[in-house]
């Protein structure tokens, strides 16, 4: 329903020089015995009516308003909140609407080391949601990977801050040959600082390309 529009063109009466600032009135006897007032007073503006009238439909639109205390600028009381009737406030909004806000994230800012070729990265972060599935090429500075070690995939002091997790997480990781074929399945993980870290199972791997993924949230 559409909030009530009051008039905003009141006006006051106003007496004309010649009444001096008072107005004038006939006392006028009814056939009663009772008595009425006519006025009899010079106006250059009459003024509005203002009565019940006016002030029920006043009274009707500051109750059809919202209430202050139904406004919520806090992101987490929205989130919480279970009454009906509620409304977000624009701090709330703009909150929502930064956090919903695509962040164009591109293969530098893992900061892989430099003997992994980046040959495909697609990356999406949606507010503190980051989306990212990667290709790499590992040009070969260790000629086999020994089974159960970890080995950095990134350097962790040039990681930039848009893609820096909140909390600890699990990637997956699969490594190949150069056909694309022999694939074998790793563990990964990204740290709190950015620093993402895999290993293979008990078979060394000499991989070629690098496949990994993941889905986390973020710090920033």
């Amino acid at each position: 329903m559409a909030k009530q529009l009051l008039p905003v063109n009141f006006k006051d009466d106003i007496l004309a020089s010649s009444m001096g600032g008072k107005r004038r009135y006939n006392l006028i006897q009814n056939d009663d015995g009772t008595y009425s007032f006519e006025d009899v007073t010079e106006y250059t503006q009459t003024g509005s009516d203002f009565g019940a009238g006016q002030i029920n439909a006043t009274n009707k639109a500051v109750n059809e308003s919202c209430d202050k205390a139904d406004v919520i600028d806090d992101l987490e009381d929205i989130v919480a909140n279970q009454a009906n009737g509620k409304i977000a406030g624009a701090k709330s909004v703009a909150t929502i609407n930064k956090y919903l806000a695509e962040t164009t994230i591109t293969a530098s800012m893992f900061a892989f080391q430099d003997f992994y070729n980046v040959m495909f990265l697609s990356c999406k972060k949606i507010g503190k949601t980051l989306f990212f599935s990667a290709e790499l090429y590992y040009t070969g500075q260790e000629s086999t990977m020994q089974p159960n070690q970890f080995y950095k995939l990134n350097n962790v002091d040039s990681v930039n801050s848009a893609v820096i997790p909140k909390y600890f997480n699990v990637l997956q990781i699969t490594a190949t040959n150069g056909s694309y074929t022999n694939a074998v399945n790793g563990f990964a993980m990204i740290n709190k600082s950015g620093q993402i870290e895999f290993s293979f199972p008990s078979d060394p791997v000499a991989p070629t390309y690098l496949f990994i993924s993941g889905i986390y949230e973020t710090v920033n």
